[in-house]
């Protein structure tokens, strides 16, 4: 199981996550300068299996991959609807798989710890990125989001 996120300009560029470093010098600044952001988090089963949920980056990333976390590892149901369109995109427990189907290109099922645990990393990621985004600052709010996430998975 893997989450990765994708971020879109304006424009229609695309920058995948190792398209920069960010913790290094090589954040790219017209990237840094996009606000407010629009991405792609995509989700890959062991299986090959691959569906994308496109939305307001900030605030996917921030439910998908810190705020519902929790609920996701108690096997409750959770359902983002996404905020730049009227869609929903459904997280349903299979005892202890995870179906993720609503509004999504492919219906993908996994093993819920295995996604809970790619989607604690992705949340990692976006919350590095953040803080090379924004700054420390911004890092730091984000980061108490994270460790909230982390602490929900072990309550």
């Amino acid at each position: 199981m893997d989450a990765r996120f994708e971020l879109i300009s304006p424009a229609g560029k695309v920058w995948r996550e190792d398209d920069f470093d960010v913790g290094g010098d090589q954040f790219p600044q017209e990237v840094a300068a996009l606000t407010p952001l629009y991405g792609v988090l995509v989700l890959s089963g062991d299986d090959g299996t691959e569906t994308t949920i496109t939305d307001d980056f900030d605030a996917m990333l921030q439910e998908i991959c810190l705020r519902s976390i929790g609920q996701m590892s108690r096997g409750e149901r959770v359902d983002y609807r996404l905020a730049a369109h009227a869609e929903t995109v459904t997280f349903a427990p299979e005892g202890d798989r995870v179906r993720i189907g609503g509004d999504v290109r492919n219906e993908l099922v996994c093993n819920r710890d295995d996604l809970v645990e790619a989607l604690l990393d992705c949340g990692e990621r976006f919350v590095d990125f953040k803080a090379a985004q924004l700054g420390p600052a911004s890092g730091a709010y984000y980061r108490a989001e994270l460790d909230r996430a982390r602490a929900s998975v072990s309550a």
